[in-house]
């Protein structure tokens, strides 16, 4: 099972589209100003009005503003203090829209009673997602590049990019595992991918808009999973010497019509669902899924893993559930999250791939150079793979100036992070934050070099 923080990094990595547009939607090369959306108490000495901030919503016992990063860290010394409800003024609008002005203030205060006390925990989270955009856009730089000396420091830029988000999904997730265990969750994992990708394969649109895609990422993948099976056997692990771990893949289904017979049999296996329009969302073995047609019921997927779907009703209203659902439900809305979670659960492989390195290294065995050679290898299939997903969408060649902005903005956030952490005393996130700020000062130059080579020269 992963922990929560850890999937919270995970499941992020397949869906930046509708933040990222328009939190990086200006001129190439313009910063646009980045505001918090913060819930000030009425009493609060950072209530009273100031330049920048923009009122969004008032409580009996306060308002909710989009403020500057001082007034909010200003805020959190304040009787009563300040509190985070969302990291940027983009994720809130995507958070209400299409919702009444009633159901705006449930939204709020749900996020204030279950989120916001602990929001700073989730601040790893949002570095995870902008640093994949920006990995995204290093591969599309990358594409578009003919110079050897700037393509090569586009793939050091990217590979950098691929060790922060191990590093960051490896912190307290593997640490007192053995090689051998380490060993058996990557080919588990390796598994999943390529059951899924085998499953994708029978898509016939997914097949025929990306069926040499998948087929160079199934290929790559058995390479893979063969190298982990040796590795395996040198530890003495012998259980998959000779075939893979089985995997059996599940979806969440919108299953209709609902009866009593089928919430009985869901209550009776302990998974979370919900009850929406004439049926029920819950998740399902996709084996399955044919019974279920055959006995007369119709069945939409609405979301690839039941981890998203879980995270979802805990953390979203009912209206914005029933929001979440209708739009997951319209024809044709699947594709492009079947691609994501192929996309995500790819990353996720690689970064675990970069942790089964670290750990090899520490050992003394023949297996040691082989996983290293593999990280090393992934990381320029990974390179590939998103380059020709970014070119496949269309993006205009330049990214250079996007990957510039969107650099800035993570150094700024993780800047913001390492302050805001100290001023909750929690000096370990504080050294995370620091070690990535100094990380970001790095790429930064690298970047700066990368669009202004006459600089170097002078």
């Amino acid at each position: 099972m992963r922990s929560p923080t850890a999937y919270r990094l995970i499941r992020t990595a397949g869906i930046l589209a509708a933040v990222f547009a328009s939190a990086y939607s200006g001129r190439p090369g313009e910063r646009q100003s980045m505001l918090r959306v913060a819930f000030l108490p009425q009493s609060s000495p950072s209530s009273l009005p100031c330049s920048g901030c923009v009122k969004l919503g008032t409580l009996p016992e306060g308002t909710w503003e989009a403020v500057p990063d001082d007034v909010f860290l200003s805020g959190l010394a304040a009787k009563p203090p300040g509190k985070l409800l969302y990291f940027s003024k983009q994720e809130y609008e995507a958070a209400i829209h299409g919702l009444s002005a009633r159901e705006v203030v449930r939204v709020i205060r749900k996020r204030l009673g279950e989120w916001s006390e602990n929001a700073i925990n989730d601040a790893q989270d949002r570095v995870y997602r902008l640093q994949t955009h920006c990995l995204s856009l290093t591969a599309g730089s990358w594409h578009a590049e003919s110079g050897p000396e700037k393509r090569n420091k586009l793939e050091e830029h990217f590979a950098d990019g691929l060790q922060l988000l191990a590093d960051l999904v490896g912190q307290g997730r593997y640490e007192g595992m053995s090689l051998q265990q380490i060993l058996a969750l990557a080919l588990r994992q390796e598994a999943r991918v390529l059951a899924e990708l085998s499953e994708i394969s029978k898509d016939s649109p997914i097949r025929q808009q990306s069926g040499t895609a998948i087929g160079a990422m199934t290929a790559t993948a058995r390479n893979r999973a063969a190298i982990l099976q040796s590795a395996l056997r040198e530890t003495g692990n012998r259980e998959f010497a000779g075939s893979l771990p089985h995997i059996r893949l599940e979806r969440v289904l919108f299953i209709e019509p609902r009866d009593k017979e089928l919430q009985r049999l869901l209550v009776a296996r302990g998974v979370d669902f919900l009850e929406w329009r004439k049926g029920l969302v819950a998740p399902w073995p996709l084996d399955g899924v044919q019974e279920l047609r055959k006995s007369g019921r119709s069945v939409a997927i609405l979301y690839m893993n039941g981890g998203d779907f879980s995270a979802d009703l805990a953390s979203l209203t009912s209206a914005q559930l029933e929001r979440e659902c209708a739009e997951r439900a319209e024809p044709g809305s699947s594709d492009a999250r079947t691609v994501n979670h192929l996309r995500a659960l790819r990353l996720e492989q690689h970064l675990l791939l970069r942790n089964v390195a670290a750990l090899a290294k520490t050992g003394t065995g023949g297996e040691t150079a082989a996983l290293a050679g593999l990280a090393a290898e992934d990381s320029a299939a990974m390179l590939q793979e998103m380059a020709v997903a970014v070119n496949g969408r269309g993006v205009p060649g330049d990214h250079l100036p996007a990957l510039a902005l969107a650099e800035s903005e993570l150094l700024r956030e993780a800047m913001f992070f390492r302050q805001w952490a100290g001023s909750q005393e929690r000096k370990e996130l504080e050294q995370r934050f620091a070690e990535i700020v100094r990380r970001k000062l790095r790429d930064q130059e690298r970047i700066s070099a990368l669009m202004n080579p006459k600089d170097q020269t002078q």
